[in-house]
């Protein structure tokens, strides 16, 4: 029979999370004396023994054993069914450990998640006994400065801030907020700050990535592949995929006669090209048979064609990089380049 906590985890949005815990787990009913205080620490107690896990206690200390219960009197306190407390402990017995040793930082990473996410309190412990560890081996502190870099981009508190967390909780453990927060300034140099706000919480891992490797990338499909920059709101992959696999995708669009280089002195004779979204954020089978309208084999047999070009081309760069102050610049110095054909009068 699965628990409470197990039928819960598979409503929760938190379902991605992996390695939850391994233990079976039966529902156990509570009696009234048993929902609270020392009688509730030694009912977790008891019934983790019937699962040959033993902690042992100082059931002699009262004291310490009222010090022990406060942090889960607190969750009951607050609202907290206290027999979500108990299937948590068993459902993962590294949470009884904490909390035992840890509870007051315990509560208060779970109550910063509350506040600021407005996570409700069973899914802000979901996620805590998935990263506990790394949770724990953070101040406090700093896992308010990395969420205030979202909220300085335009991430609103409370549901959008939670979706951010839920799509990548790393950033409240991982990172550094000052080194984040530059990079993230640094992104004005190519998008507004709504487009920012719009990548931010697609791609909220784009924090981690170096500047250099999202600037060449930008540089590619702004300049070479000609999109503009309100399209990169709406594509998620952009900011994982190799620059390599961007540069085969668009080269084999090309090759199909699928996508043309916008000119926009041109824009009459322009041929409608597929998103950046559909190009590089769908998966080999779509990308091949919908967007560039050949087989998967013969994507595949391309992906190998490519791979051996680049063997022998052995380039230091993949393409020619060009700033954007230096556009209109080489715009010209191409357009100068064209071969000229004659004019023969017939």
């Amino acid at each position: 029979m699965l628990s409470r906590i197990t039928r819960s985890f598979l409503r929760s949005r938190l379902i991605t999370f992996r390695g939850y815990s391994t233990i079976e787990t039966k529902e156990v009913l509570l009696k009234e004396n048993e929902n609270k205080g020392i009688p509730f620490v030694r009912k977790i107690t008891e019934e983790l023994e019937k699962k040959d896990i033993k902690y042992i206690l100082p059931i002699h200390d009262n004291e310490l054993m009222l010090k022990i219960a406060k942090p889960f009197d607190y969750l009951t306190k607050i609202g907290m069914k206290p027999e979500f407390i108990l299937d948590a402990c068993l459902y993962d017995p590294l949470f009884m450990k904490v909390m035992v040793k840890n509870g007051d930082l315990v509560i208060k990473i779970l109550d910063i998640l509350v506040e600021m996410t407005c996570m409700t309190y069973e899914n802000a412990i979901r996620l805590f006994t998935v990263y506990k560890d790394d949770l724990l081996a953070v101040d406090s502190n700093s896992i308010i400065s990395r969420l205030q870099v979202f909220i300085n981009v335009g991430i609103n508190e409370g549901e959008e801030l939670c979706k951010v967390v839920c799509k990548c909780p790393v950033i409240l453990f991982s990172g550094d907020p000052m080194q984040s927060t530059i990079l993230l300034e640094s992104l004005a140099n190519f998008f507004t700050r709504n487009q920012i706000k719009a990548i931010v919480k697609n791609s909220p891992q784009i924090i981690f990535k170096n500047f250099e490797e999202i600037e060449e990338k930008y540089e590619y499909i702004y300049f070479l592949m000609g999109i503009e920059s309100e399209e990169f709101k709406f594509c998620k992959t952009w900011v994982d995929m190799p620059l390599d696999e961007i540069i085969k995708r668009h080269e084999f669009l090309m090759k199909c006669g699928r996508y043309v280089t916008p000119d926009p002195k041109r824009l009459q004779l322009q041929k409608e090209n597929p998103p950046l979204y559909r190009i590089l954020d769908t998966n080999d089978n779509i990308f091949a048979t919908q967007v560039g309208g050949v087989t998967v084999e013969e994507w595949y047999a391309y992906e190998t064609l490519h791979e051996k070009m680049k063997e022998l081309e052995k380039k230091d760069k993949p393409f020619e990089r060009i700033k954007p102050s230096m556009r209109k610049a080489y715009e010209r110095r191409i357009k100068k380049g064209l071969p000229k054909n004659d004019f023969i009068i017939e």
